[in-house]
């Protein structure tokens, strides 16, 4: 538990950076006209930003709740943070075969650059990490269940 703890923590900081850094490539892009940071892994979405922090926070809560010895607290906020993180990367591949598939109706066809970076996002790279947690969280979830029934 205490490496999945850290594991998370880990994630989660780095799901905060990269919602601040979405964060000022929008307020670089709506408010000031300029252009951002590293654009196309990160766009300026406030979305993606809100995403990235509350899934950041989450996983870092984790963290907060296993120094304090509150190990229930600490498996709800590793499952809610990976699964936010999850279906984050869900919705991006769901995007990605979105935009292929309606070229491919349409009849023009998308180069690979453009699927390459639809698929190398910070949330569908970060996503792909949280998938271990996920799987890991759920598991911890089932027995901590199974011992209190």
């Amino acid at each position: 538990m205490k490496s999945l703890t850290l594991y998370s923590c880990a994630l989660g900081a780095v799901y905060e950076v990269f919602g601040v850094l979405s964060l000022c490539n929008w307020v670089l892009q709506a408010l000031l006209g300029g252009t951002g940071l590293l654009e196309e892994m990160v766009p300026g979405d406030i979305g993606l930003a809100v995403v990235l922090l509350s899934v950041g926070l989450s996983l870092m809560a984790a963290a907060y709740y296993y120094t304090h010895r509150d190990h229930i607290r600490t498996q709800a906020c590793m499952l809610v943070g990976s699964g936010l993180g999850a279906a984050a990367l869900l919705m991006q591949l769901l995007a990605t075969l979105a935009a292929y598939l309606d070229g491919f109706v349409v009849g023009e066809i998308l180069a690979i650059h453009e699927v390459a970076t639809m698929l190398l996002r910070v949330d569908s790279l970060l996503g792909a990490l949280l998938l271990p947690l996920l799987v890991a969280s759920i598991r911890l979830v089932r027995a901590s269940t199974a011992k209190a029934s």
